[in-house]
């Protein structure tokens, strides 16, 4: 953005003169290199300088519009004839009329979707008329999504699909070649997450589009995606795939669509903790018991105490492999765990005075 135009208008700003800072403010909007990071922060200074209005709020607003981002979720196109159509052929040109008239209305400038055969790809044609940024969230691998979510639709539907992923602004797969409801779910979560980090970088807004038959269906699936929105605090706005009537979704906020607590042997989504103990290689042999009592032994008491205790832990040495319901418990323990780690006292315990412990945290699906 052209550095001059600011200046000019968070000085109009400073003297109150509102005419001279929307047009300044407004070149430096349509300045081409005028992205959504540097907007964000324009944004943010003219919010201090109007802070000190009564009016400072309503008169942001116009002055830098926050950016709308979009989350969609909805059906595939009947592939083959049902007892119950649900989206069948012959609604998708309405869906697509109502789908891309939602976006333009809603001046969507960022969207995040996956990509199968019906309501996604709508939703993505109607981000790249609206000359939006396309973000793609894979559960699978392209070849397994290919197989499974696009190609039982036609040829047509896979040239559409081959077509985004080749020029979408980004592509994330996040996952391998299984295709069970845990996939999906965490699929959802991670769209929802993106989405709302993205919002946050850029000052923006979420909003929630679905193309949804109001059933709750599969795990995974569109009716879970909008639970956890919902849960979120997102405003839901549903078309129906039959008729492509769109409405907003009333009501009070739901609780998140979370899996049940995960089994051992059964693959869920959890939260990752992997840590060790700088220093633990050059400890002599007779350090070896006071480690284990003064450092794995509260560790263990930790993990046997209170709520968020990790559903499964494991050490090797030094090593400490946990597994967590949510981020929450993971984050909350890890706290709990550096302050055992960086205790100053290590010296007099008989252990390296600069002993110390490394946390990595991560969340995805695996086998506990």
């Amino acid at each position: 953005m052209c550095s001059s135009d600011l200046a000019i208008g968070e000085a109009a700003l400073l003297l109150d003169n509102m005419a001279l800072a929307h047009a300044a403010y407004r070149a430096a909007r349509q300045s081409p290199d005028a992205g959504f990071g540097s907007l964000a922060t324009t944004r943010r200074n003219a919010a201090l300088i109007l802070g000190m209005r009564a009016d400072g709020a309503a008169t942001l607003e116009p002055l830098f519009p926050k950016p709308h981002i979009a989350i969609f979720s909805g059906h595939m196109v009947d592939a083959s004839r049902r007892a119950k159509p649900r989206f069948p052929r012959q609604a998708v040109p309405r869906a697509a009329a109502a789908i891309t008239q939602w976006v333009g209305a809603n001046a969507i400038a960022i969207g995040y979707a996956s990509a199968a055969s019906g309501g996604d790809l709508l939703f993505l044609d109607a981000l790249k008329t609206h000359r939006a940024e396309r973000h793609v969230i894979l559960p699978n691998d392209h070849d397994t999504f290919t197989q499974y979510s696009v190609r039982p639709a036609g040829k047509a539907w896979v040239a559409r699909y081959q077509k985004h992923i080749a020029t979408a602004t980004s592509v994330i797969v996040a996952g391998d070649e299984i295709t069970d409801g845990e996939a999906y779910r965490f699929s959802n979560r991670m769209t929802i997450g993106l989405a709302r980090a993205r919002a946050r970088r850029v000052d923006g807004e979420v909003r929630g589009l679905a193309l949804w038959d109001g059933t709750s269906g599969k795990a995974g699936g569109t009716g879970s995606a909008i639970a956890n929105w919902r849960a979120a605090g997102v405003p839901v706005t549903v078309i129906d795939p039959l008729t492509g009537t769109a409405r907003p979704l009333k009501g009070a906020r739901t609780n998140f669509d979370d899996a049940p607590t995960p089994k051992y042997g059964q693959r869920e989504t959890v939260a990752l903790l992997f840590a060790d103990v700088t220093g633990f290689s050059k400890l002599t042999e007779t350090q070896l018991p006071l480690f284990i009592r003064h450092f794995l032994g509260p560790v263990g008491r930790l993990a046997a105490s209170g709520t968020g205790r990790p559903l499964t832990s494991n050490t090797w040495g030094d090593g400490i492999y946990m597994t967590f319901k949510s981020a929450s418990d993971a984050g909350c323990f890890a706290l709990k765990l550096c302050e055992v780690g960086s205790r100053s006292d290590w010296a007099a315990l008989g252990l390296p005075d600069n002993m110390n412990i490394r946390i990595g945290l991560q969340i995805g699906r695996a086998h506990v």
